[in-house]
């Protein structure tokens, strides 16, 4: 009789639902792949200005639009976080006795396959700044989680090598 697993694995192996690479380059520093983190959010959208008739009813024409960048999410691990800050501090400007690795820019590039999809999905999320921390402390086998805040400046997707943008 076999015992029933919650994540089945595939010779010792449990897979992923999508493999994920994240890797950061901090600006003038440290080109390094991050290991421990589970998610990772971001949204873009353009808001676009209309110009309407005298009565305001009819658009007669439409903006090319400003792109508006949401904060970035990422979801780590303790030590992916300290990971990530340990890189920050090399480059980062002291105020008296404390290193401000919020003020040092990195981009992060994203690289993921979904299931049963051979194509890998390419992303540059350039211009970070860390700007916001949020920790989760519980007991059990996932004890903690931080949720960083990241402020962007670009998001980008290669598709064949060439840059994308909204």
């Amino acid at each position: 009789m076999t015992v029933q697993q919650s994540y089945p694995t595939l010779a010792g192996w449990a897979p992923s639902w999508a493999d994920i690479r994240l890797t950061y380059g901090i600006y003038e520093g440290k080109l390094s792949d991050l290991i421990d983190f589970h998610s990772l959010d971001w949204g873009v959208k353009i808001d676009i200005g209309e110009q309407r008739g005298a009565s305001g009813g009819i658009v007669l024409r439409r903006s090319v639009g400003s792109r508006k960048l949401d904060e970035v999410k990422m979801g780590c691990y303790f030590s992916g976080l300290t990971q990530l800050k340990r890189h920050l501090m090399e480059k980062a400007p002291s105020r008296r006795d404390t290193k401000l690795v919020g003020l040092v820019g990195f981009d992060l590039r994203v690289q993921f396959s979904l299931v049963d999809d051979a194509e890998i999905f390419d992303y540059g999320i350039e211009g970070c700044r860390l700007v916001g921390e949020q920790y989760k402390i519980a007991e059990g086998a996932d004890p903690g989680k931080i949720d960083a805040s990241l402020n962007p400046i670009e998001v980008v997707q290669y598709i064949d090598g060439v840059r994308t943008s909204l």
